[in-house]
């Protein structure tokens, strides 16, 4: 079976989020596109995501205590 590693999951979650949300900024400011309100709407789980990732490894020192 294969081994799943969990922090290279997360990294990789957290880089794949930061580069859609990226995209779709640099697409819809730089080049002049209106996103449709679907679009506007997938963005909140890869927003979702990197608030989770990044209150994850700053409350990391504290997995002891939960």
């Amino acid at each position: 079976m294969v081994q799943i590693n969990k922090t290279l999951t997360i990294k990789l979650i957290f880089i794949i989020s930061i580069v859609a949300l990226t995209s779709a900024f640099f697409i819809e400011h730089i080049l002049g596109h209106q996103p449709c309100n679907l679009c506007r709407l997938e963005r909140i789980p890869y927003l979702s995501a990197i608030i989770i990732i990044i209150l994850n490894y700053k409350f990391n020192h504290l997995e002891k205590y939960f």
